[in-house]
């Protein structure tokens, strides 16, 4: 279902807002990314540019998320 969703908004050119709690799913058809917690963004962007030093996506969301469960700034 997700590809067939993928493959319709590149064809007509229009966007598509996911959420999910399952990052794997969002991975390789993201284009950019916004975290959410706690009704604050800690993290948005181009997934290309959030990723730019070699951090895995996965890795990157999963850093910002143990910080705001600690209380620190993301």
């Amino acid at each position: 279902m997700l590809r067939a969703l993928i493959t319709e908004a590149r064809t007509h050119g229009i966007t598509v807002v996911l959420s999910s709690h399952v990052l794997a799913e969002l991975e390789g058809v993201c284009d950019h990314l916004v975290l959410l917690h706690g009704g604050r963004v800690l993290l948005a962007g181009d997934v290309d540019r959030l990723g730019a030093d070699g951090t895995p996506l996965g890795e990157l969301v999963l850093d910002h998320m143990r910080r705001a469960a600690r209380g620190e700034a993301a």
